[in-house]
């Protein structure tokens, strides 16, 4: 009843790609969570906020969510039944744009989650609302779909563009000669070890940009 029929929940992080979803889909997603969690609490905390004098009203907040799964829940067609004791879920905090129609009274128009403030304390590996239960409870999100960039590296050093190396390490077994297998292992061992090495560093500097 609060949001507008044309509402629009967009994500600029934690899933693997930007997301956009209508209201329909956004509102599913925010009854399910209340009926696996339902103690739920968003501690949403002002920002700030700005509006024009023709333009909707803008409002920022911060929310760091905390919350205990208890009861079942179905997220993405997967079913989540609660652990014993419970699993106790702290996220980050983070960045919310909410924009209203100039309607009175006025509706959610959008909702757009912008950044990750901080991840103090939290335990879903940096990741906020879905993604971060999935990850929490265990089940998190794949990454995203890459195109094989190189389906051999050079022999001089390991071919670090792709970083879906899983799907290239089944490729490299399939063609792979024996004689040439210890070679081949050799390579994937110092590719994982430096894609791992970027990972570490793109998870260290994520929330500072």
């Amino acid at each position: 009843e609060l949001c507008s029929s044309k509402m629009t929940a967009r994500f600029l992080h934690s899933w693997p790609t930007e997301e956009t979803m209508g209201k329909e889909v956004f509102i599913k997603y925010q009854k399910e969570i209340q009926k696996g969690c339902p103690d739920w609490n968003y501690r949403a905390k002002l920002w700030k906020q700005k509006a024009g004098e023709s333009a909707p009203k803008t409002v920022y907040i911060v929310i760091n969510v905390v919350c205990t799964h208890t009861e079942q829940m179905r997220l993405l067609d997967d079913v989540f039944e609660p652990s014993e004791p419970p699993t106790p879920i702290i996220m980050p905090y983070e960045l919310i744009q909410i924009g209203f129609t100039a309607a009175q009274p006025p509706l959610i128009e959008s909702y757009e989650s912008r950044k990750i403030i901080s991840s103090h304390g939290c335990n879903t590996g940096g990741l906020a609302g879905v993604p971060g239960l999935l990850n929490k409870l265990n089940r998190p999100l794949p990454p995203p779909v890459t195109h094989l960039l190189a389906p051999v590296p050079p022999f001089t050093a390991p071919d670090n563009r792709d970083p879906n190396f899983k799907l290239r390490i089944q490729v490299f077994k399939k063609i792979a000669q024996d004689s040439e297998a210890k070679v081949l292992l050799d390579l994937i061992k110092r590719q994982k070890d430096e894609i791992q090495q970027y990972m570490d560093y793109l998870n260290a500097i994520r929330n500072y940009c």
